[in-house]
């Protein structure tokens, strides 16, 4: 329960929202401040009309109610509001707060997603005193600077990985060129009926176009039961590769990741199994260090969807070592850098999900910054 210095008051006494400014993409110049749109960080410009610390929340669209925190100078964009005034509450702690809110009850818009901030003013929040809110700020601050460091751990183990991979596949001696589509069994995927409820909310991680935003795939917001993995999707064992060959993403990024565990993937995957004596960790560094000339590939269907015809793909020249010394070699190098990222990938998960299960209990006053203290040490 909230203490005594706890106070239940409006929004409006906690905050002072105002509406971002229009920055059309085509008037933005080169520069070092964040431009915070509804979404988050959408671009840089050479101007920050707004000083940091500052918090962002989304205005318009799909992403209504999004909440970001800017350390610096930024610009918000009109498709946001952004706190004007803290009135001397903590900003990290407003960040909080404001992402703890449910903001889809106050959506005043019809056929796109609207906030009014005047519509928000009045809804009601508990607030500690300022200490207090600091306190809670550095608990679950400790939480976002791990997922933040892990965030690093990752990328630079994935970019030393491919460093490593460019490096060694330019040997001449025990290195080969081979066509991708001799070096693997090539699965097909889909998707069982989603009107028939015994297929879903099962153990089993589907892999979407969607979903398939992560380099180390173990995990899917949707999930299938083994009844529905046997009706209308594939399953694809660990150590396979998963990349997307339809949809949006495709006119702008190549989404391809290595699982870490069986899953199931739509029909807008492809998955390819290696074949013996094939690394899955070399080719799946193969196939994603040949990302530029794979979006050289990419077609558009109807509706400006991105399409990677398989036959083209299927054409794409990678290097790969020459079975014995070559491929242990490079194997010994690159597996511990894989498995590094994808082990702090993991712990992301389980970290952010430990943040979003403190910070409404903390922000509400339901639980005590001791009590809170202890379960972030333990896991950090």
């Amino acid at each position: 329960m909230a203490g005594e210095s706890w106070k239940v008051m409006p929004l409006s006494s906690v905050v002072r929202l105002k509406r971002g400014y229009d920055l059309p993409t085509d008037t933005r110049q080169a520069g070092s401040y964040p431009v915070v749109g509804s979404a988050g960080i959408s671009g840089w410009h050479n101007q920050g009309p707004v000083e940091g610390p500052g918090v962002v929340v989304g205005r318009s669209g799909s992403s209504m109610g999004n909440v970001t925190y800017v350390e610096g100078p930024f610009w918000p964009l009109n498709t946001a509001m952004f706190v004007e005034d803290f009135l001397s509450n903590d900003p990290q702690y407003v960040y909080h707060l404001l992402s703890h809110l449910d903001f889809s009850a106050f959506n005043s818009g019809s056929a796109q997603q609207s906030l009014n901030r005047n519509y928000i003013a009045g809804i009601p929040v508990t607030i500690p005193s300022f200490p207090e809110q600091q306190a809670i700020s550095e608990v679950l601050g400790a939480l976002d600077d791990k997922i933040a460091v892990n965030e690093r751990i990752a990328e630079t183990a994935l970019h030393l990985a491919e460093a490593l991979y460019a490096y060694k596949s330019s040997y001449n001696e025990g290195w080969h060129s081979v066509r991708l589509g001799k070096t693997a069994r090539w699965l097909s995927g889909g998707t069982p009926k989603t009107s028939e409820p015994s297929y879903w909310d099962g153990d089993i991680p589907w892999i979407s176009a969607a979903s398939l935003k992560s380099p180390w795939i173990d995990d899917s917001e949707r999930r299938v039961t083994p009844l529905g993995a046997e009706n209308g999707t594939r399953l694809t064992p660990e150590g396979s590769i998963i990349f997307v060959v339809r949809g949006m993403s495709l006119t702008s990024e190549f989404r391809v990741g290595l699982t870490q565990r069986e899953v199931a993937f739509g029909q807008d995957c492809k998955a390819l199994i290696p074949h013996t004596g094939i690394d899955a960790a070399t080719l799946f560094l193969a196939i994603k260090t040949s990302t530029p000339e794979i979006l050289g590939f990419v077609d558009l269907a109807g509706h400006g969807t991105g399409r990677l015809a398989t036959d083209r793909i299927a054409e794409l020249s990678v290097r790969l070592p020459e079975n014995g010394a070559s491929a242990d070699d490079f194997r010994r190098s690159v597996v511990p850098l894989v498995e590094r990222a994808s082990a702090t990938k993991r712990e992301n998960r389980t970290l952010t999900a430990l943040r979003d299960t403190l910070l409404p209990q903390l922000v509400t006053g339901k639980l005590r910054i001791k009590d809170a203290e202890r379960v972030v040490e333990d896991a950090v």
